[in-house]
């Protein structure tokens, strides 16, 4: 990407300019259920990474409700194979750490990115920062690289994702069998009745994919309302193993609040 120069302090040492490339301050939180949500979006326009010179970085932020209920905050890149990664991301098992009944908390997750067309580059940090004197808590840190489609725009997200107030009962493996034609190609869970949530299934101990409806070979969906999970039709007579939790649980509401998401392009001299 062509970049402007100066020169730093009048030294003759040139550096370049960048600039922002989007902000936003408009508030987002998740729902009254346990899906994921997107709460802020952004596509990179393409060709932005057309050499190592190119460098940008993501922030975003945003809190915790006060309450002791699981949640999720995930900062994820969209990959050539058309899938997201997370980047950086608060889980559960840190969130917890924290006295949540108690006070609200504040959260941040940051990324670096650089490369190519074909290939990006990324590190990211994440932390919480109670509302008191305590010191902020650092989740997964680290870098990685995935392919890209440069020439395309890449998309960026933060996904939220509220747990529940208890973990309820887990049942690992519970053994199921997709049903032959006609169908319908379901399978209901022995304890539907007190379903909470769903912890994925295996097909010939491969796990198969979650899709929201209208499964293909090797997916499934699930109603949570009801723990009822369906198959395609491909799949009709395969045995399965589910697991999932039930048992006494809310759901969270509005758990996870993000506030706002600010992308830049930092440029090098080259």
């Amino acid at each position: 990407m062509p970049t402007s120069l100066f020169n730093v302090g009048g030294s003759g040492v040139p550096a370049g300019i960048g600039g922002t490339l989007y902000s936003t301050t408009t508030p987002a939180g998740t729902d009254d259920d346990t899906a994921e949500k997107v709460l802020a979006s952004y596509d990179l326009p393409a060709n932005t990474f057309s050499g190592n010179a190119d460098i940008v970085r993501v922030m975003t932020w945003g809190g915790f409700a006060a309450n002791a209920h699981n949640r999720t905050v995930l900062l994820q890149v969209l990959g050539a194979d058309d899938t997201f990664t997370t980047i950086a991301g608060m889980e559960t098992a840190l969130v917890s750490e924290l006295d949540t009944a108690s006070d609200e908390h504040l959260w941040q997750l940051s990324i670096l990115m650089s490369g190519t067309v074909s290939e990006a580059n990324f590190f990211g940090t994440s932390a919480v920062i109670p509302t008191d004197i305590a010191p902020p808590l650092l989740g997964a840190q680290g870098g990685l690289s995935i392919a890209i489609d440069g020439a395309d725009a890449i998309t960026l997200r933060v996904v939220g994702q509220n747990g529940i107030t208890s973990a309820g009962t887990a049942i690992v493996d519970e053994d199921g069998t997709i049903p032959d034609d006609p169908g319908p190609y379901t399978v209901t869970v022995a304890h539907a009745a007190d379903f909470l949530v769903d912890d994925g299934v295996t097909n010939g101990g491969t796990p198969m994919t979650k899709v929201v409806s209208g499964p293909a070979t090797g997916e499934y969906s699930v109603d949570e309302g009801t723990g009822v999970y369906t198959f395609a039709a491909a799949d009709k007579l395969d045995a399965v193993k589910i697991s999932y939790h039930y048992g006494d649980g809310v759901t969270s509401e509005n758990d996870v609040l993000c506030v706002g998401m600010l992308v830049e392009y930092l440029s090098s001299p080259s």
